[in-house]
C-alpha cells in the first residue's frame, strides 16, 4: 500500500472540511426551529399527563364523576387521546354504563391500534355484550400484535367458537 502525498492529503482533508462545516451550518439553522418545536410539543404533553395524573387519582379514590370531567376536557384538546379514551371506558365500565363503555374501548382502539391492552379491553367488553363475532375480531388484532402469546391464540378460538365461526 502506497503512502499518500501531502498534496493528496490535503485535498482529502479539505473535502472534509467543507462537509463538517457545511454540516455545522445547517446545524446551527436547523437547532432553534426543532428546539422550539420540541419545547411545544413536550410542554403540551406535559399538560396531558399531568391531566391524566389527576384523573388517575380522582378514579382510585373513588371519585369517578371528576375524572370523568378530567379526562373528557382531554379529549376535547386532543379528540384522538387513545389514553383518555381508555380510561373513559374502564370508568364508564366500573359504573356500570357499558354502553358508554363500549363507546370509548372503541374509540381508544381506533386512535392507537398498537395497544394490545386496548384490544383485549374491548374484547371484553363485547364479549359481555354478547357481541361474539366483534370480540373475536378484536382478539384477532390482539393474536396480530403478540404472535408468541399462546394464551391470546386460545381466546380467540374461544371467541370464534362462541360467534359460531368454528364448529
Amino acid at each position: 500500500m502506497r503512502k499518500k502525498t501531502q498534496k493528496e492529503w490535503k485535498r482529502c482533508t479539505s473535502g472534509m472540511v467543507s462537509l463538517a462545516g457545511l454540516t455545522v451550518l445547517l446545524w446551527v439553522g436547523l437547532v432553534p426551529e426543532l428546539s422550539a418545536q420540541v419545547d411545544r410539543i413536550d410542554e403540551e404533553s406535559v399538560k396531558v399527563q399531568e391531566l391524566l395524573i389527576d384523573a388517575s387519582r380522582e378514579k382510585l379514590l373513588g371519585h369517578y364523576d371528576e375524572a370523568i370531567k378530567i379526562l373528557e376536557s382531554i379529549l376535547r384538546k386532543d379528540r384522538e387521546n387513545a389514553t383518555a379514551a381508555f380510561e373513559l371506558a374502564r370508568i364508564h365500565e366500573a359504573t356500570g354504563d357499558a354502553e358508554k363503555s363500549l363507546k370509548y374501548a372503541r374509540e381508544a382502539t381506533e386512535y392507537d391500534d398498537t395497544n394490545f391492552w386496548y384490544f383485549k379491553f374491548l374484547a371484553s367488553l363485547q364479549q359481555q355484550a354478547g357481541e361474539y363475532d366483534a370480540a373475536a375480531e378484536s382478539y384477532e388484532r390482539v393474536v396480530a400484535l403478540q404472535p408468541n402469546d399462546a394464551q391470546s391464540y386460545y381466546r380467540y378460538a374461544f371467541l370464534l367458537v362462541k360467534a359460531h365461526e368454528i364448529r
